[in-house]
């Protein structure tokens, strides 16, 4: 069920594309990723429906991980959410930010999310044995897939900018 880049192109088993989002490499990384994705999916049903965010999500995972095949050709093997929720995380940050008109005090929640995000991203990405999910030894982690989960967390807010939960 992983991210195999062989398996994915040589045997064709494109369900990795999707499937790699939902394993882990510990119950650590499980438990990290689960809450975060479950706090975000949360708060963002302020902005927008869950079918919406469903919806996004089904065409985001595959995505993310063609990028990570074309960026990045050496990596063999993915598992964890932490794509979708960096995707999460910036959706919620542009939510927040296009609902500001002019208050401050959400104008400086969305550029606190985005500080939070740049600063997580520097550490991943100079810091690879350093997580609070506790993987295996040889696991890096790959900020590379956060700058991706990240962009399509963008172009998800800007395809759902006037989408709005009903109720």
């Amino acid at each position: 069920m992983a991210y195999d880049r062989l398996a994915i192109l040589e045997q064709g088993q494109c369900w990795r594309l999707w499937s790699a989002h939902v394993t882990h490499f510990s119950w650590s990384q499980l438990l990290v990723d689960t809450g975060m994705f479950a706090a975000l999916g949360y708060i963002l049903r302020t902005y927008v429906t869950d079918t919406c965010l469903l919806k996004h999500m089904a065409w985001a995972m595959p995505l993310i991980l063609i990028g990570l095949i074309v960026w990045m050709p050496n990596v063999q093997c993915y598992r964890g959410l932490s794509a979708l929720v960096s995707m999460m995380w910036l959706m919620l940050a542009c939510f927040i930010w296009q609902h500001a008109k002019g208050r401050s005090l959400h104008t400086l929640l969305a550029a606190g999310l985005l500080g939070l995000f740049v600063v997580r991203l520097l550490l991943d990405a100079r810091t690879e044995h350093i997580t609070i999910s506790h993987l295996p030894m040889g696991v890096l982690v790959l900020w590379q897939v956060h700058v991706l989960g990240a962009l399509a967390g963008v172009i998800a807010w800007y395809l759902s900018r006037t989408s709005q939960p009903s109720g």
